[in-house]
């Protein structure tokens, strides 16, 4: 796999197709619009509802994590500089973004176009492309170049050999490379809601994700950056399930959203699991009806991470 994906990148550099045409192939299941590519089926949705969902989640995550980004690029951004999202998804993070810092220039880049190419900030740019056959950038272009919530994309050879490479390459010397993703492994998870976890890492081991690769990206980044990365850092968020009630009434109101999400995201791949589950969809139904109480009373919690760090200058 290795070779041949790094054909594809001398390829894709050589002839610089920065307008490629990418074929969508989707797959319609339960009324849900799934994206197929070969023999795998993207785990999500990519319709109308999932955005919304996406988009509750963002404004759920920038509240834990008090702001979008953990790097220490903000006097860049209100100065103005460039900023990349790979694997964008529907572009929340950055459509905040770039109304925040009016002066910075913003791409977002995915293959499955649910980003919006009509209504957004004029320093927001999106572009449909496979991240695997090479950013279609420069070298040392972005002054911060992200990656959020994406473990579901890529298998771990394609972290090592080509996400990681790509954007420390695209990134510019003194500039940043951050990484953030949830992980899928619920602490004090309900006995009840065992099966439905089991099932989805079934179903992505099948199709060599490893969900487990969340807490490892960080060391990823620093194995896989041919050396021209330093100041590594990682912070590390707690996404509750249960409410406090020595807690003020915001707080409380997110870890409902939480709750909501987690339900909501189950509910999803639902048509994707339940073929390797023995069950029900009924009995699914019921099981993740269960969450507000269960998850409650088991007090579950989901560690959330973020890793970033430095492309060193040349004379380091």
């Amino acid at each position: 796999m290795g070779n041949r994906n790094s054909a594809q990148i001398r390829h894709f550099r050589k002839k610089k197709q920065d307008n490629c045409t990418i074929k969508n192939t989707y797959k319609f299941i339960d009324g849900r619009k799934y994206f197929k590519n070969k023999e795998w089926i993207y785990p999500l949705p990519v319709d109308e509802e999932e955005c919304d969902r996406s988009q509750l989640q963002h404004f759920l995550f920038h509240h834990i994590w008090e702001e979008n980004f953990s790097s220490p690029v903000k006097q860049i951004l209100e100065n103005g500089g460039k900023v990349l999202d790979v694997s964008c998804g529907p572009g929340a993070w950055l459509m905040e973004m770039a109304t925040v810092y009016g002066q910075t220039q913003f791409v977002g880049v995915d293959l499955i176009p649910t980003f919006p190419t009509e209504i957004k900030p004029q320093n927001l740019k999106f572009k449909q492309f496979d991240v695997l056959n090479g950013l279609p950038f420069n070298d040392n272009e972005f002054d911060l170049v992200c990656i959020q919530n994406s473990s579901l994309c890529f298998t771990e050879t394609q972290w090592k050999e080509i996400v990681i490479p790509e954007m420390v390459r695209v990134t510019k010397p003194n500039g940043w490379v951050e990484l953030m993703d949830v992980e899928f492994n619920i602490q004090n998870l309900p006995k009840n809601f065992e099966p439905l976890y089991d099932g989805f890492v079934k179903y992505c081991k099948l199709h060599d994700i490893n969900l487990e690769i969340i807490p490892r990206l960080g060391k990823l980044l620093q194995t896989h950056s041919s050396g021209k990365m330093t100041d590594f850092n990682e912070d590390i968020r707690k996404l509750l399930y249960y409410e406090n009630i020595d807690t003020d009434s915001k707080i409380n109101m997110t870890r409902k959203l939480s709750k909501e999400n987690i339900s909501s995201f189950y509910h999803t791949i639902s048509p994707i699991i339940l073929p390797i589950l023995e069950i029900t969809k009924e009995e699914y139904d019921e099981i993740i009806d269960t969450i507000n109480i269960n998850f409650e009373k088991n007090k579950c919690f989901n560690n959330m991470h973020r890793f970033y760090a430095r492309k060193k200058l040349a004379e380091e």
